[in-house]
């Protein structure tokens, strides 16, 4: 894969992200960036919105989400939503070392933010599979 390619998905098939972060302008860069990928996003600014979403969502195939916001932290959110999905992939943001270290030792990729986009690229490509599941690639938006 090239830099700034990025899966292409039949009409209405896009893979769906959720992106959890509290701060407004973080949370909607973010849900640009994924979506100029291809990607249906979601957004949660709580833990409790998150996990409704989780729960309520049929098709669901990434979580990304701050390590640490007002409310809740970032391994306490991963392990209430692999109670209620079992596997779901998680990528976690942060800018604080030891959060990311823990979250590592649980199998998770962490990048640190600020970031660009092909890093948050790069990252959901290495957690979903190049191409996620070898559909063919696009030029980003």
């Amino acid at each position: 894969m090239q830099t700034g390619e990025v899966a292409s998905f039949p009409a209405g098939s896009a893979p769906t992200v959720l992106i959890v972060e509290d701060d407004d302008e973080p949370r909607a860069l973010l849900c640009d960036v994924v979506t100029g990928f291809g990607f249906r996003t979601l957004a949660a600014t709580r833990s409790a919105e998150a996990l409704a979403i989780i729960e309520s969502q049929a098709s669901l195939d990434l979580i990304i989400a701050d390590v640490s916001t007002q409310d809740f932290d970032g391994i306490s959110l991963f392990d209430a939503a692999r109670a209620l999905r079992t596997g779901i992939p998680f990528l976690f943001v942060t800018d604080d070392r030891r959060a990311a270290l823990q979250i590592r030792q649980r199998g998770c990729l962490v990048f640190a933010k600020p970031c660009a986009a092909e890093t948050v690229r790069y990252a959901i490509e290495l957690t979903l599979g190049d191409g996620f599941g070898g559909a063919p690639l696009r030029e980003a938006r």
